[in-house]
């Protein structure tokens, strides 16, 4: 019987002075046979190179194809507000090439302004729904409201931005 035994697999390790036992052999290998078993189940579970280069194909033509239907792209952003309202301190944003859609929202209560290219349209909070005038030039979209809140430019606020643009 081995005196040592091996840290991970607990495998049978002898001195010179221990009698070495048929049942210390097959001990080690119904070890060794479960722990290679395990390894096998795990490798055949992962992909390998040539089902890597297959999937990595099929994206790069998706991306081409999807590159070539679009006809808008996604821009993101945020502002912070200032506190200052009405139609002499108006907020702009403006975009790298003409939005289609602009969404405004606030992380604080829930306020969302949408705009359509050059559409007015009414948002909605909780306590109901307010107008603001927007003008559309070019990149540029700006508006105005009788609050700040309204406006959506409280003071400290950072408003989340999301619009689809044009493409070139």
């Amino acid at each position: 019987m081995s005196t040592n035994q091996t840290t991970n697999y607990e495998l049978n390790q002898w001195l010179s002075t221990d009698q070495v036992l048929r049942t210390d052999f097959n001990a080690d290998n119904a070890k060794l046979d479960a722990a290679l078993a395990d390894l096998a189940g795990q490798v055949t579970e992962k992909a390998d190179a040539v089902d890597l280069n297959t999937l990595s194909s099929t994206v790069a033509e998706h991306t081409t194809a999807l590159t070539g239907c679009g006809n808008c792209q996604i821009y993101t952003t945020t502002y912070a507000g200032t506190g200052t309202y009405g139609e002499d301190r108006k907020n702009s944003l403006t975009f790298s090439s003409v939005p289609w859609l602009v969404v405004i929202a606030s992380r604080n209560d829930g306020t969302i302004m949408t705009a359509l290219n050059g559409q007015p349209t009414s948002w909605a909070r909780a306590s109901g729904a307010a107008w603001n005038e927007l003008t559309w030039s070019g990149n540029t979209l700006s508006w105005y409201s009788t609050s700040a809140d309204s406006q959506l430019n409280e003071r400290g606020e950072v408003y989340q931005v999301a619009a689809l643009l044009k493409a070139e």
